[in-house]
């Protein structure tokens, strides 16, 4: 039996339910250049993700795509990002 790749599944994800947001949310006085800031976000994330808040999940993981396009350059703890890319997709399926 062969298990789907948890990488396309989030792939999904991210294109019909995040993507769509990108560029439309603002986090006033957010610089992604210090480390407080991007500590703010990841603590917030940490915080949805804990209660499983679907909206707020979206528009964070929206936001940090628009701040880092490259995947591989967001600073955020990547387990952190998958599984609330995991909970939207539970919740939206």
């Amino acid at each position: 039996m062969v298990l789907p790749d948890p990488r396309i599944e989030r792939g999904k994800v991210v294109s019909e339910h995040i993507i769509p947001l990108v560029g439309t949310v603002s986090w006033c006085g957010f610089n992604k250049d210090t480390l407080g800031s991007i500590l703010s976000l990841q603590s917030k994330l940490i915080k949805w993700t804990k209660e499983r808040n679907l909206d707020k999940l979206k528009e964070y993981l929206a936001f940090c795509i628009q701040q880092w396009p490259v995947h591989d350059k967001c600073p955020i703890d990547q387990r952190i990002i998958n599984q609330a890319i995991d909970i939207v997709g539970m919740k939206t399926s």
